[in-house]
């Protein structure tokens, strides 16, 4: 029973370096083609460098109870699809990301400056580039949660909810 349970902290850990090493993917690609033009006090190689070190945490806390919420669905229903883990990753993804603008306009005190690029672009392309930067990370990382724990889904039964009310 608790080998099971490993397992299952275990994929979701791996899922979580996963997306970080996918984000990073994607950022690096973005600052290849933004190098030429880009002109902050940081050279972009330096900070995609240390980004993975930087952002795992985030995504690990960012993304813990939504994918706890569809980890224990998927137990509990023994869902081991590779296709349902990857759209649940997607909306995993998307979550994390809004839990964290969340958290940051709530420790930042405001929200201004948050959906600036929205209205600087229009709101079908920011939608369209936000799902894209944050499915991909998270359907990458439940495939791997699947590969590795999602495949035997429900064998140990690791997310018993008892939502009956006691009996006197």
């Amino acid at each position: 029973m608790g080998d099971r349970r490993d397992l299952l902290v275990g994929g979701y850990f791996a899922a979580a370096l996963t997306a970080t090493i996918v984000l990073t993917f994607e950022f690096s690609v973005g600052a290849y083609f933004q190098s030429s033009t880009y002109t902050g006090p940081f050279n972009n190689w330096i900070v995609l460098a240390l980004m993975p070190v930087f952002s795992f945490l985030p995504i690990v806390a960012a993304s813990a109870l939504p994918a706890a919420l569809m980890i224990c669905y998927a137990e509990r229903h023994r869902v081991r699809s590779a296709l349902v883990y990857g759209l649940a990753g997607a909306v995993v993804g998307v979550l994390a990301y809004l839990l964290y603008a969340l958290l940051l306009m709530v420790t930042a005190g405001t929200s201004k400056g948050f959906g600036q690029q929205c209205v600087d672009w229009g709101i079908a392309k920011c939608a369209g580039s936000t799902l894209l930067m944050f499915c991909m990370p998270g359907s990458a990382g439940a495939l791997v949660y699947w590969f590795i724990a999602g495949r035997r889904a429900g064998e140990g039964n690791q997310c018993r909810i008892d939502m009956r009310t006691p009996s006197r």
